[in-house]
């Protein structure tokens, strides 16, 4: 079939130019190596070795626990920030300033850092156009790097201490406020010693009244007895007495006169009927109107005592829900002062603290040499034979691709030609 893929037709093609492949590749390869050994500029790459001591920022037992904000200032760099440091633009233009000190000349000079993995090493190589100088360059960079490493330490101590010194302003600021709220308050009256001075005196005249209301209460039903026993003895005495009073001989003499004159006036009669006040009732009314005037004084004034007390217990409890609520602000602003208080002086003791024991102990550096730059004896670059390998390949490629176009150009020339010759030719 014609779609079908002829691969000795390719390979026909291949082997048919197979002289131009060789000699494009070997050109190409030659090319890379004339180009790689004259032309460009051999660049040596030294290596030295530090580790990152694991230790920690502040020891825990020298110091109090430090705020967040400055336990984070103060957290110590790992591996992973010293190859920072190295990659950064400024610590390059430090490296290739202190390369033209040392040598005199402008060079490609530069550094690069790598962690090991799973360790805590870190491997600081250097690059110059000569050996020694790479060697030496590279001691130089971890020299750089160990001074870099203490600035920031010092920069992040200044930091810290800084930050500590925010924070004993912002607690000084929060101390005076709640000194002075707290003063406000107990300038402003009633404050809670006056309500509880007017308390006590309410309290007190209130057991006065109640004490003077049991009182009453005793008196009012001891005089109710005595006015219920008046009351009935009263109901048991009559109001008058009737009294029989013999007449006197005067007027018994005068009767029997009449009589003799033939006068009818009755039987005679020898006593008379006297009615007469009771005495005892007399005596029982008047102490009975008494008592009953004692009863309504005593049940007016437990009246008066009821009302007055009602309204001093009304006065009681509304002290007292001022007085809770006067204590209640009284104690939230006490708490707030004395937290205050403990805060200012902590934030000063962990400054003192801090500023004797990270200017002692934390400028450090965190970073130890294990091993110098050895000079070194090959290039790091070109790569010669890499260049070579992708020089070749490179030539493969592109004179393989040109056979190919070569022989589609080939093929229509051929194509044309022969129909030329089949007209040109007389049948027989």
């Amino acid at each position: 079939m014609d779609d079908e893929i002829d691969l000795r037709a390719y390979l026909a093609v291949l082997w048919r130019g197979r002289y131009a492949i060789v000699t494009v590749t070997l050109v190409g390869v030659l090319l890379a190596f004339l180009v790689s050994r004259f032309l460009l500029t051999r660049v040596y790459e030294a290596s030295v070795l530090l580790v990152v001591e694991a230790k920690a920022a502040l020891p825990s037992n020298e110091a109090p626990q430090l705020p967040q904000l400055v336990a984070a200032a103060l957290m110590p760099l790992d591996a992973r920030g010293y190859q920072e440091i190295v990659q950064s633009p400024a610590f390059q233009d430090l490296v290739g300033r202190r390369g033209q000190e040392l040598f005199g000349v402008r060079d490609n000079y530069s550094v690069s850092a790598r962690v090991v993995p799973q360790t805590a090493l870190v491997e600081l190589s250097a690059e110059a156009s000569r050996p020694e100088w790479a060697a030496r360059l590279a001691n130089e960079a971890a020299l750089l790097l160990l001074q870099e490493a203490d600035r920031l330490n010092r920069s992040r101590l200044e930091r810290a201490l800084a930050l500590l010194e925010g924070q004993i302003a912002q607690a000084r600021a929060d101390l005076d406020m709640a000194l002075q709220a707290l003063q406000e308050f107990t300038l402003r009256g009633p404050n809670v010693d006056e309500r509880q001075n007017e308390l006590d005196a309410k309290l007190s005249l209130l057991a006065e009244y109640q004490k003077r209301l049991a009182q009453l209460d005793v008196l009012l039903t001891t005089e109710t007895t005595k006015l219920g026993e008046l009351q009935a003895q009263l109901a048991g005495e009559p109001p008058l007495l009737t009294l029989k009073k013999a007449l006197s001989p005067e007027a018994a003499a005068l009767g029997q006169a009449i009589r003799g004159l033939g006068l009818s006036i009755g039987e005679p009669v020898m006593s008379l009927d006297d009615e007469q006040p009771n005495p005892v009732y007399v005596d029982l009314r008047s102490r009975l109107a008494v008592q009953e005037v004692t009863v309504a004084g005593l049940r007016a004034e437990r009246e008066q005592v009821s009302a007055a007390l009602e309204r001093l217990s009304q006065e009681v409890q509304r002290l007292s829900s001022e007085l809770v609520t006067l204590q209640a602000q009284q104690r939230e602003l006490t708490w707030q002062v004395d937290t205050a208080r403990r805060t200012y002086e902590t934030a000063v003791t962990q400054y003192e603290v801090q500023k004797a024991v990270l200017a002692a102990r934390f400028g450090e550096s965190a970073l130890t040499l294990v091993r110098d730059a050895p000079v070194p004896q090959s290039p790091s670059r070109p790569r010669t034979a890499l260049n070579m390998a992708v020089a070749g390949l490179l030539g493969l490629m592109v004179s393989v691709f040109g056979v190919f176009v070569a022989e589609m150009w080939r093929q229509p020339a051929q194509v044309k030609a022969g129909e030329v010759s089949h007209v040109a030719t007389p049948r027989a």
